[in-house]
């Protein structure tokens, strides 16, 4: 399976532009997870994972479990992946979660 990894070394920014240019090449869209960025006292480099049916997708600059810049950066990314509100919000609550397809949540 082919890997995208973006280049925005933690940016949240670079990593929204990323996912915007690169989405298309995922195809439908069968889970996220978000990997603490801590876990197992190791720096995890791409917290967030995109798997697709053609394409996984990790990004840097996505994080989660507190209010800042990259788990907002999560939080648009779910939304504009098509997940249902509650969902959208894990990033802003929770350090690590797993969503399969955002239509099995419609």
């Amino acid at each position: 399976m082919l890997i995208l990894k973006d280049d925005g070394y933690g940016t949240t920014v670079e990593s929204l532009r990323f996912f915007r240019k690169c989405r298309d090449y995922l195809g439908e869209i069968l889970s996220v997870e978000m990997i603490y960025y801590y876990k197992d006292e190791e720096w995890v480099e791409y917290p967030l994972h995109i798997i697709g049916s053609l394409a996984e997708m990790r990004l840097s600059g996505c994080n989660s479990g507190f209010g800042g810049e990259g788990p907002h950066g999560s939080v648009t990314v779910l939304r504009e992946l098509g997940y249902p509100e509650p969902y959208c919000e894990y990033p802003l609550q929770r350090k690590s979660f797993l969503l399969g397809d955002p239509k099995s949540y419609e």
